[in-house]
């Protein structure tokens, strides 16, 4: 049996024809299945990657290794590249591990030429960040997997020209360079003086974190707020600057400095072992592109001077996996600083080699703070309520809640998400609105299948769910708010990869339905008799308000 994989839609077009009847396919989330035909088509979405967290312990000490304390801006990345890289690679030698197969062939990348930068996070969950792609990030580890197996011979790979890949791997690290640059300087004040006067201290670095500690900072009398680099304009007088001037010029100096310690170091490999298979990771490969990462040196400096200057007993940083936690948790733990944890964002139950890196996190809901603490046992976690939702809950002008369904959409399975819209039009009362909250990387318009669809458009993306009575999302960690504010939550998992994750998202909370006839049936009882009055604006303030004695 041969074995195709296809990481991105880029390297899937161009070679389907090589597909045979009696081929199994895997494919990454980007590729629409519908068009692959053969004998069987594996969705990695749908695989649950074997000895996590055994991987993620040896892949954590060999960075260590490798680098040693110093080179922080590549050992902030453990768990970035773990994440957006490995965890995807686990999946497909689980697959590969468990398939008889007789060949494997790859589509794309090259050997001597490997994509690791995770800048931009979020959008390496997409195929093409940064000029790279799946393909060029993961084949290179696949194919020495398959190759320390003793099955070099069954190894057919389509490489790309390592010329073009290396001139744009050139073009890759310039532009990191030059985004990050930009970066530290759209968040630096040259018109404030920086002070860091205070005791207590929250950290953070954009306009969707600054509204989750505005409760905070009405909270904790005389708390400072201070910005990391960030993207986005916030009026200055909100916030001190973590960023100057010189950080800036020290960070150039740390680039140079280490570009010249890549060019004249010896490379040296670090073995690790992966289901009976060995991939090795080169010292220069990760240096190259984790040092053109200018807002990781100047984060680091500004994070050091911050605390040098400062009498600080306690800093809260909103930071939970990124290298920008991994760099707070480096430089409080060398002083007498407790470093606290705000969660803002949901992650299932997600495990990361460092995590958490705080001394002490705060949970933002119940179903969150369950996920968590099973997850990760020896951690200080403690529930102590949504900042967001306490301040949006006391803005909101009445305690009646609009007729109306939000869907808030995944980025992936857009049939899936069409046939959502028109099987819960299809139930909607007349006196009902439909919603729709587009995902950032959703393009699809929705409003073209019914004149009854409205779009969310409001820049923050929870304002909309307040005065909703009924919410319904595929894998969205808006589903965890809704149950907070005690909604009708209804998570529709009729695809392989939602049904695979949404218990890691919502835990037991409530239950999801895996069909669309479900879907009509749990809407049919939303909409005639689920008691709406029952939902009390008094009742659920008084339920998710802020323990604020945690905060003192």
């Amino acid at each position: 049996m041969r074995v195709l994989i296809f990481l991105d839609e880029f390297a899937y077009p161009k070679n389907a024809s090589e597909i045979q009847q009696d081929d199994t396919v895997i494919y990454g989330k980007n590729i629409n299945v519908e068009s692959i035909n053969c004998t069987e088509a594996i969705s990695l979405s749908s695989v649950e990657p074997n000895s996590i967290q055994q991987f993620a312990s040896e892949f954590d000490n060999k960075i260590d290794e490798l680098f040693g304390e110093e080179a922080y801006h590549c050992t902030s990345q453990v768990n970035d590249w773990f994440k957006f890289l490995f965890i995807e690679f686990l999946q497909v030698v689980t697959l590969l591990d468990e398939l008889n197969y007789s060949s494997v062939h790859l589509y794309g990348g090259h050997s001597s030429c490997s994509f690791v930068s995770v800048y931009l996070a979020a959008n390496t969950e997409v195929s093409r960040p940064l000029l790279s792609s799946r393909a060029r990030m993961l084949n290179p580890l696949i194919a020495q997997w398959v190759k320390s197996k003793g099955q070099e011979s069954k190894l057919y790979w389509k490489k790309e020209g390592i010329f073009m890949l290396r001139l744009v791997k050139w073009i890759r690290n310039f532009a990191l360079l030059t985004i990050t640059s930009f970066n530290l300087f759209s968040s630096v004040q040259f018109s404030k003086r920086r002070t860091f006067a205070a005791k207590q201290a929250a950290i953070f670095r954009t306009g969707d974190q600054l509204k989750n500690i505005e409760y905070l900072k009405n909270t904790v009398t005389g708390i400072e707020l201070v910005r990391g680099p960030g993207f986005g304009k916030i009026q200055s007088e909100q916030y001190t600057s973590l960023i100057g001037v010189q950080e800036i010029v020290l960070s150039l100096f740390d680039f140079i400095a280490w570009k010249i310690k890549e060019l004249f170091c010896l490379d040296s490999l670090v073995s690790l072992t992966v289901l009976n298979g060995e991939i090795k990771l080169s010292k220069k490969t990760l240096l190259s592109e984790s040092s053109c990462l200018l807002t990781s040196f100047a984060y680091y400096r500004g994070l050091k001077r911050f605390l040098d200057l400062g009498s600080y007993s306690r800093v809260y940083s909103l930071e939970m996996t990124s290298r920008y936690a991994l760099i707070d948790a480096c430089v409080t733990a060398k002083r007498d600083i407790e470093l606290v944890g705000l969660q803002t964002i949901s992650i299932g139950n997600l495990y990361v080699p460092k995590f958490p890196a705080q001394d002490l996190l705060f949970a933002k809901s119940r179903v969150d703070n369950l996920l968590l603490q099973k997850l990760y046992k020896n951690a200080r976690i403690e529930y102590i309520g949504s900042f967001t939702l306490s301040s949006l809950v006391e803005r909101c002008d009445s305690e009646e809640l609009d007729k109306s369904v939000i869907f808030y959409t995944q980025p992936y399975g857009i049939n899936d998400n069409v046939n959502i819209v028109k099987s819960v039009l299809k139930e909607l009362p007349d006196e009902w609105k439909l919603i729709i909250r587009n995902h950032p990387r959703d393009s699809y318009n929705y409003e073209t299948i019914s004149d009854r669809i409205a779009l969310d458009t409001e820049s923050f993306y929870l304002n909309g769910l307040i005065k909703a009575r009924v919410v319904i999302s595929k894998t969205s960690s808006i589903l965890v708010e809704a149950i907070e504010l005690q909604k009708k939550v209804i998570p529709v998992a009729i695809d392989a990869y939602s049904q695979s994750i949404i218990e890691s998202i919502i835990g037991n909370s409530c239950k999801s339905v895996n069909s669309l006839e479900a879907l009509k049936e749990e809407l049919l009882s939303a909409f005639q008799n689920v008691d709406y009055s029952a939902w009390n604006l008094s009742h659920v303030l008084k339920d998710i308000t802020v323990k604020k004695e945690l905060l003192v």
